[in-house]
């Protein structure tokens, strides 16, 4: 149970992160956010459970990394297409001050 938490965490600072600097360089387009939903569900899959250097073969974390992936741009098309359009102005980022969901 304690490495689920602990993967839950990663996973939530890591796509936090990742959110943050979208955030900062203005949203991307679908095609980088699906992207950017694959890199961060890959880096997750990595990073969360056993450590890959402790891994019995490499195809371990290859198959964490894909199947992560995977889950990330599920994730990122379930939002894109059920959650309804909404903006959030941010007056800290000057000109791009306005964030939509969908573009």
């Amino acid at each position: 149970m304690l490495r689920v938490i602990v993967g839950l965490l990663k996973g939530a600072v890591i796509g936090g992160g990742v959110g943050y600097l979208l955030l900062r360089f203005g949203w991307p387009s679908t095609v980088l956010a699906y992207l950017a939903c694959a890199a961060v569900g890959a880096v997750v899959g990595v990073v969360a459970g056993r450590a890959p250097w402790r891994a019995e073969t490499i195809w371990t974390p290859v198959i964490k990394m894909v199947v992560g992936s995977l889950v990330g741009v599920g994730l990122c098309a379930l939002g894109l297409k059920l959650l309804p359009d909404f903006t959030v102005h941010v007056k800290q980022l000057g000109d791009l001050g306005e964030l939509h969901l969908h573009s």
